[in-house]
């Protein structure tokens, strides 16, 4: 299913609209300096020729707000008017680095003269126009608190203050965000930050962890704003709601060195910074700024397209590209003609020469793009998804949470638990809304006495639920075999689906009649999904249309605890060496291999992670040395993993691991830790083979292993081919690769395909075409 659009159009314009003031004195206003302010719709007109109909405007402060106690949008009226009469859609910045000469930026005051502008051009906007406005409040806090409060270059010209700084854009952000939403709430916030990547150098380790600690300061903002850090701003995550990524030709470099240009070794594809932010935030994002100067335009412009529609096709739900600045401007400190632009200067009469290399090549992007148009591939017919899964939603957030998530941005999604048996009463169902996703859990609850009823009393509430919420013909979405005779035998589902992340009829307590259900549910299923290439292997004989997707991993999230400094309160008292295992803990893990490790080596540290499930807590084996800190929020993992110094995987070899894909491998790997781990099939291959993880057979196989990656320690080679290849196992990349199967069956169906479309099947097995 095609994402709906955020803006108006994909390609978008910048107008540079800087207003700092200069060492010198003297104020810059690039706006007046292109003379767009008179030019507006000249200057629109000409972008609607190149189909952009969106672009970035600013606000210039200081003219607004010239004194205390006076505001007086007279500056932003005529391009305000200038893009309602053309159909232009515009995204405001409040401050983009200029402020009034009577504020200082570091006091209070400061803050609360944003949030009045804000509030001021909230009621302006509201008179104005009806359209849904968005607005940036600050351009850049990253920028603006390195080059203004760290390095003295822009205006406030301070060093030492750049943190100081940051927490204060923050502030103001937040306090002009709240006076937006007071006059406009359906207004669209923007965050408009720019990406790095900086490299150490290979033979040091501390360049190489400095570069890592800076590189990922990159994120310091968006997640003060979102509450992830400093609490004490009053960040939330609802104030981050578009990301603007700000991106040029010169953002990555060596460690305090020299840029990493284009085309060299070390140089890391756009697609990927791309994807680590919106791993790490999942908000709707754009290219806000992007460009180069001179002849190289229309070559970086190819290549930032280029680079965007991969990521796209890798589940980044990208937005737009602005062309920034799209007009030529003289330079900040001397004046200088950058060629940066679309188009030049104005001539007398208002004309600007357009760059003709760059117009071609935006052109030839643009024809491109027609092309690869996806809506052929997608059904008309907008399908909620039912999914029946033995695992609570609260549980370890897995595989289901990972997916159902994702489906829930695009269609309604319904997450059917297994029952909950009370002593008595009414059978029903129980929902909540989870805040985070948007996935709406259904629990039913039922009576002791009816638990052999159980999948009959529950296919009875199911249709009731499914008529009160007009649910016709759903995706149907199994995680469990058991749960087929939960689903209304009334309701047709629209496409069926079999995600098998594990061979449960191998897992201890499971009902003599799974496999049989398993045998029902395959026949009945359009599509077959399996958590790992062993499953796959398994199960391809048994459905024509298997596909294999083995465990995802969010890398940006555990990508964190390569960086985390602060350790948990429970795990920061346990002498080091630690290893550690995160997990649930069941009778997939081999305690005689745990607690020999912890004999072999007493002066080692076992921290282990995880609900204790089907064993008694009584059989974990006891140690000085062993820590059993129990289950963790998903949001803490990192920050435990930040204090490991190798990560342990030690399952048993029995039915219940025979096919399990663990999901923590790759976790462990994004986190930047060597792994250990007993010769899990699907962790032999392809992790041990292409050397990302030791197999280990025993408990002195498993110190060795240990000692040697202690003492060898982390390469930047061995973390580039981890982080290569964990590049490939994205959760996005998974759910977009599922989705477009799903939508090219329900295509299939909805033509009447039949050559395409599967043969379609009742509960009971029966062929029945659709």
């Amino acid at each position: 299913m095609k994402e709906r659009a955020v803006f108006r159009s994909f390609l978008q314009g910048g107008f540079e609209c800087s207003t700092h003031k200069l060492k010198t004195g003297r104020r810059l206003d690039l706006i007046g300096s292109t003379r767009h302010d008179s030019l507006a719709e000249q200057d629109y007109l000409r972008c609607k020729e190149f189909g952009i109909l969106t672009v970035r405007e600013g606000l210039r402060w200081h003219l607004i707000q010239p004194r205390p106690g006076v505001q007086d949008f007279a500056s932003a009226l005529p391009i305000l008017r200038a893009s309602q009469k053309l159909g232009i859609q515009v995204v405001w910045d409040l401050f983009h680095f200029g402020w009034p000469d009577h504020l200082n930026i570091f006091d209070p005051a400061w803050v609360d003269a944003l949030a009045e502008l804000a509030a001021g051009f909230g009621k302006l906007l509201r008179s104005e126009t009806s359209e849904t406005p968005f607005v940036a409040p600050i351009n850049e806090i990253s920028f603006v608190s390195w080059a203004g409060g760290h390095a003295a270059h822009i205006n406030p010209y301070e060093k030492g203050r750049g943190h100081e700084l940051k927490r204060q854009l923050v502030r103001a952000a937040i306090r002009a965000s709240d006076a937006l939403r007071s006059e406009l709430p359906d207004v669209r916030l923007v965050s408009p930050e720019p990406v790095i990547h900086i490299v150490g150098e290979p033979d040091s380790a501390d360049d190489i962890r400095q570069a890592e600690e800076y590189r990922m300061a990159m994120f310091e903002a968006w997640d003060m704003l979102a509450g992830r850090v400093h609490t004490d701003l009053g960040g939330a995550e609802s104030y981050l709601d578009i990301i603007g990524v700000n991106y040029y030709d010169r953002n990555q470099w060596w460690n305090y060195g020299e840029t990493i240009w284009l085309g060299e070794p070390q140089y890391r594809p756009f697609r990927k910074i791309l994807q680590e932010v919106y791993e790490r935030y999942r908000r709707p994002m754009f290219v806000s700024e992007t460009g180069t100067e001179d002849a190289s335009r229309p070559e970086w412009f190819a290549y930032i397209s280029q680079e965007v529609r991969a990521a796209m096709q890798a589940g980044v739900s990208m937005h737009g590209i602005c062309l920034y600045p799209i007009l030529n401007h003289p330079g900040w400190n001397d004046d200088r003609h950058c060629h940066n632009g679309l188009w030049d200067y104005p001539e007398p009469d208002g004309s600007r020469e357009v760059y003709e290399p760059l117009a071609a090549e935006i052109r030839r992007q643009e024809k491109g793009k027609k092309e690869e148009n996806n809506m052929k591939h997608s059904s008309s017919v907008q399908h909620d998804l039912v999914c029946l899964s033995h695992l609570r939603w609260s549980f370890v957030f897995q595989r289901p949470q990972h997916l159902m998530s994702r489906f829930a941005r695009h269609r309604r999604v319904l997450y059917v638990e297994e029952p909950v048996f009370e002593e008595s009463g009414e059978p029903k169902l129980v929902s909540k809304v989870c805040d985070q996703t948007g996935v709406e859990v259904i629990t039913p609850h039922l009576p002791e006495d009816l638990r052999r009823r159980a999948s009959a009393v529950i296919s009875d509430l199911l249709a009731r639920l499914f008529r009160s919420k007009n649910i016709q013909n759903p995706i149907a979405w199994f995680y469990t075999p058991m749960a087929i005779e939960s689903f209304p035998a009334s309701v047709a589902p629209a496409a069926m689906v079999y995600d098998c992340m594990d061979e449960l009829t191998g897992f201890k307590g499971a009902p003599p009649e799974l496999r049989l259900l398993e045998e029902r549910l395959l026949k009945s299923a359009d599509l077959v999904f399996t958590g790992g290439i062993s499953l796959f292997e398994a199960k391809r004989a048994g459905h024509p249309r298997v596909h294999a997707f083995p465990s995802g991993v969010d890398v940006s999230h555990f990508a964190q605890a390569r960086c985390v400094k602060d350790e948990p309160a429970d795990q920061i008292a346990i002498a080091r060496p630690r290893l550690g295992y995160a997990g649930v803990i069941d009778e997939r893990m081999d305690l005689e291999l745990v607690a020999g490790i912890a004999a072999l080596r007493p002066d080692w540290q076992l921290i282990m992670l995880g609900p204790v499930v089907k064993i008694q807590p009584e059989s974990l084996p006891k140690a000085p040395n062993i820590h059993w800190l129990g289950m963790k929020d998903y949001r803490e993992l990192p920050q435990y993993f930040a204090g490991w110094d190798v990560a342990l995987m030690p399952f048993a070899l029995n039915d219940a691991t025979r096919f399990i894909s663990p999901t923590k491998t790759p976790e462990y790997l994004a986190a930047g830790l060597p792994v250990i781990s007993t010769a899990i099939r699907d962790v032999v291959r392809p992790y041990g083979e292409l050397g990302l993880a030791r197999i280990a057979c025993n408990a002195h196989e498993f110190v060795d292993g240990a000692e040697q990656a202690m003492a060898f320690g982390m390469s930047l080679k061995w973390r580039e081919r981890a982080d290569d290849f964990l590049q490939t196992l994205s959760w996005d990349s998974t759910w977009a690769s599922m989705n477009r199967l799903i939508e090219t069956l329900l295509l299939a169906i909805e033509r009447g395909e039949e050559s395409a479309a599967p043969v379609r099947r009742n509960q009971q097995g029966e062929a029945a075409h659709v």
